[in-house]
């Protein structure tokens, strides 16, 4: 705008001093013919800020494009990585899942096995220490039958030699017959008292020890019967002991292979572990690259609307541009075929406003600019300047307060708004 004002009022001022010449040289084809290259290099020199522009706003199209292509490409970048993310959770979490299963599955399965092999163990104990006592008690009772054995024996003996003498105690005895018949008769007497007793107690042990070989009999039968029982039972315990030790045995490998595929799935687990925590790092720095892709996508997008504000910015300054060169060509035009007139324009000259082209009538004012002199009407002459050094307010037109305001807009882009305003207003 500063640039283009600035335009303005170089082009003014050399219309003002082609105007001053053109008013000190008295034939007016000598005067008319300096204009043209003045008012021709501006037209060349618009038309160039003009194509300038079609440049620049040609570069910027271009430059809008590939910043939405790119914009496109992250954001398909982005969906893309969304999904994979998506799914790579998702098969994480169904494998976590899973591998939580068996651990739980596996350690149900160390305990029940651990809880086994203690019945086992305990029941291997019971078992032992019964053993141990049935062992122990049939021994007392052998050790016992044993003594009964050899206290029978010795009795027995001991009462089969009590009253009989040896064979070589009778042969060595000395033989001592008596003198006459009486003590004859008293030691066949005797003799025969002996041998009745000798006797008796010979029946009687023969007795006893018939009853002691039966006794004997009976208890070697039994000691016979608990000697098989006990190695029937020793071997039943054995076989026992040999089963319970193959299922401790199994057990205990079993409980070893369980140890190893739990720490197997510990380490796996941990591995897995590993590679979430990667994975979370992955995903907040992919979570960092989307923030920072969101944010490169605002300030594009924020790019693209400044842009497409310079772009409708440099369309209205391209239009006024156009209208300005217009404007100044007519001005020149005219200052071309009034050569010989003055700025300031009479009251009978003029017929209608020459902005709004209405006719003047007695409701309708002719209001001369305090700056240019032309004639305006009421409603298109409304700015005003101060004027002298009492800072009066003088009515001029739009291109003179243009030219007197180097700091507001121009006022061809203030009429180009209102033209599209009052295009929108017909629209609806």
């Amino acid at each position: 705008m500063k640039a283009l004002k600035e335009k303005l009022r170089e082009a003014d001022e050399k219309l003002h001093t082609t105007n001053t010449s053109i008013l000190g040289e008295d034939e007016p084809a000598n005067t008319t013919k300096p204009l043209s290259p003045v008012a021709c290099e501006n037209c060349n020199a618009l038309e160039k800020d003009i194509e300038i522009l079609k440049t620049n706003e040609a570069a910027k199209n271009e430059k809008l494009e590939k910043l939405k292509k790119q914009l496109e490409e992250i954001q398909k970048e982005l969906e893309k990585e969304a999904e994979l993310r998506a799914v790579l959770e998702n098969q994480w979490q169904e494998k976590r899942e899973a591998h939580k299963n068996e651990v739980h599955v596996l350690r149900e399965q160390v305990t029940s096995n651990e809880q086994q092999l203690l019945e086992l163990q305990q029941k291997f104990l019971e078992t032992k220490d019964e053993v141990s006592r049935q062992l122990q008690r049939l021994g007392e009772e052998r050790e016992k039958v044993n003594k009964h054995l050899e206290l029978l024996q010795a009795d027995n003996d001991f009462l089969s030699g009590r009253y009989l003498a040896t064979a070589e105690e009778i042969e060595s005895q000395y033989i001592n017959l008596p003198n006459n018949v009486e003590e004859l008769q008293e030691i066949i007497l005797r003799q025969q008292q002996d041998l009745i007793q000798a006797r008796l107690g010979c029946d009687y042990e023969k007795k006893r020890c018939v009853t002691s070989l039966d006794e004997i009999q009976i208890l070697r039968d039994q000691l016979e019967t608990s000697n098989s029982e006990r190695t029937a039972y020793k071997k039943k315990v054995q076989t026992e002991i040999r089963s319970l030790q193959d299922r401790i045995t199994q057990h205990m490998m079993t409980l070893q292979n369980c140890e190893s595929a739990k720490v197997a799935l510990e380490r796996k687990e941990a591995e897995q572990n590993r590679q979430i925590s990667a994975f979370r790092v992955e995903i907040i720095e992919l979570n960092d690259q989307n923030e920072k892709l969101t944010k490169s996508l605002a300030d594009a997008k924020t790019k693209i609307k400044n842009l497409q504000d310079d772009l409708a910015t440099s369309e209205e300054v391209q239009k006024d541009f156009v209208q300005l060169s217009q404007t100044l060509q007519m001005n020149l035009e005219q200052l071309r075929h009034s050569d010989s007139e003055v700025r300031w324009q009479d009251d009978d000259d003029v017929s209608n406003c020459p902005a709004c082209k209405s006719y003047f009538t007695v409701t309708v004012r002719k209001i001369h600019c305090r700056h240019c002199g032309h004639i305006y009407c009421d409603k298109c002459i409304t700015k005003t300047v101060q004027s002298g050094p009492r800072k009066r307010p003088a009515r001029v037109c739009d291109i003179c307060h243009t030219l007197l305001k180097p700091h507001i807009a121009p006022y061809f882009s203030q009429e180009s708004a209102v033209q599209s305003q009052q295009a929108a207003s017909n629209n609806t």
